[in-house]
């Protein structure tokens, strides 16, 4: 099959430092989409914030090109991964049923730009120059979802959400592995590859008042494939599942102002 022209970014000669600035001026232009910090902002986040949270969370991620169109397997090409992703983010109250939910997360992965297609994949293989430029990456995703929360009455311990939002997952690599050049997979990934809509549902049980634990199922969908002309793939090629556990403390001003929401709309005042 012919290889298609990739912007693959080699010749520059410190490419490895030189992609850093790349992820992280995208990092920026992502929290400047949801607001630049002023100080009417800062004084919202105050108001606003009722609790933090750590999560640790299994992530699948689904590599849809371990085939070409005529069947034959893709060498490199490995198995859907499923890593762990650990993160951290902060509860912004909107009102009594609603909120924002911005979150920080990371996971490590290994990805090979293969010579023979245009397509970068995750991989499992050490040594493989002949295949590949293969790298080590640090996934970087930011996600602000829009939250509901529902608070069954027969359940007083217990509530429920649903989400909506969008995300930014940034592959950054860190080393190019068995003596290769990490930039075709940087290049790749920087190409625009980092938009991600996001839909999840969670379940939260109160342990004490400023103490909940819970469990939760996050669906980052791959919405670049729409415009992304590569090799042939599904849609859902790279779309990405988390699912665990979180935890998740009380803290501020904002905590007391919600709870008084709450006491007041519990009591009809």
């Amino acid at each position: 099959m012919p290889v298609k022209n990739r912007p693959t970014l080699t010749t520059l000669p410190t490419l490895s430092r030189r992609l850093l600035p790349h992820a992280l001026f995208y990092l920026f232009l992502s929290v400047w989409t949801v607001g630049p910090i002023t100080p009417v902002h800062a004084q919202f986040f105050k108001e606003r914030t009722t609790g933090i949270f750590v999560t640790a969370m299994p992530t699948w991620m689904y590599n849809g090109f371990t085939k070409t169109e005529d069947g034959d397997s893709v060498q490199g090409s490995d198995v859907s991964p499923l890593r762990m992703a650990l993160g951290a983010g902060a509860d912004l109250t909107l009102s009594s049923t609603t909120s924002l939910e911005p979150e920080l997360w990371f996971f490590l992965q290994e990805y090979i730009a293969l010579k023979e297609y245009n397509k970068t994949v995750p991989t499992q293989i050490e040594t493989g120059s002949v295949v590949g430029d293969i790298a080590q990456t640090l996934g970087v995703g930011l996600s602000v979802p829009w939250v509901y929360t529902w608070k069954p009455a027969w359940a007083d311990r217990w509530s429920f959400d649903g989400k909506a939002g969008l995300s930014f997952v940034f592959r950054i690599p860190l080393s190019g592995v068995d003596g290769t050049d990490a930039g075709p997979v940087g290049g790749y990934w920087i190409a625009g590859r980092f938009l991600y809509p996001q839909l999840g549902l969670g379940g939260n049980y109160q342990l004490t008042d400023t103490l909940q634990v819970g469990a939760g199922l996050d669906w980052y969908i791959p919405i670049y494939n729409l415009w992304d002309d590569d090799e042939p793939t599904p849609f859902l090629d790279e779309t990405m599942l988390r699912w665990g556990l979180r935890v998740r403390w009380a803290v501020g001003t904002g905590a007391a102002a919600s709870e008084s929401t709450g006491a007041s709309a519990g009591t009809g005042e």
